[in-house]
């Protein structure tokens, strides 16, 4: 997942895992985040990879790739937190999140 910026957006760039090439037909997400400010776009791109995330998740789910069959969304929910938070990439999207909201609002303290 990149943030770039293409001039009059940043867009975040998300490589679709190849065992999903089939459900998305591509390999490839670009999302605009419809601003040409670099720290509205970081907060606006954390929430995005969230949902993305889920959304694989998901869709390995259905496919049946995960080993997990007919598992409520909050089962699928709970394996989502796990996965990120086992790499730390939960606590690095709040890092993330709240430097940039002190940035932007001074201190929330």
């Amino acid at each position: 997942m990149v943030l770039l910026n293409r001039g009059s957006s940043f867009y975040e760039v998300i490589n679709i895992p190849r065992k999903l090439f089939p459900v998305f037909r591509k390999k490839q997400i670009w999302i605009s985040l419809h601003t040409t400010d670099k720290k509205v776009a970081s907060i606006r791109s954390c929430s995005i990879i969230a949902k993305v995330n889920a959304r694989f998740l998901r869709e390995e789910q259905m496919l049946n790739l995960t080993g997990f069959e007919n598992n409520s969304d909050d089962d699928i929910d709970e394996m989502l937190t796990k996965l990120i938070s086992g790499h730390g990439f939960f606590h690095k999207l709040v890092d993330i999140f709240l430097r940039e909201m002190s940035s932007l609002h001074g201190s929330l303290t």
